[in-house]
């Protein structure tokens, strides 16, 4: 499976798209387009989501280093927590596998 489009995306609130612009050429590639008539303010709101989802997967593969490297520093730490975060760690990637 190929990696996403890098970041930045950006959304176009007034044609209802998210895009990248080309470095070479300054054109715009379309990723997404929101489409959903009469609810304007559900349509910025997908548009926004989806246009960070770049930093979302960033922010979460930084906070999973981050709670690892936690785990590994707590002394006593009982074997049941231990395993519940290795199931938490498994299920977000998972899901980072699949973005990605």
């Amino acid at each position: 499976m190929s990696k996403h489009t890098p970041a930045p995306w950006l959304h176009d609130s007034e044609l209802n798209v998210v895009y990248i612009k080309e470095n070479n050429s300054g054109y715009m590639q379309a990723i997404a387009a929101i489409s959903i008539p009469d609810r304007k303010e559900e349509r910025l709101a997908n548009g926004n989501l989806i246009a960070a989802a770049p930093e979302l997967l960033d922010a979460l593969q930084l906070t999973l280093k981050a709670m690892r490297g936690l785990f590994c520093q707590i002394k006593g730490d009982s074997e049941w927590n231990f395993a519940k975060f290795e199931i938490a760690e498994q299920k977000a990637q998972e899901l980072i596998t699949k973005l990605t």
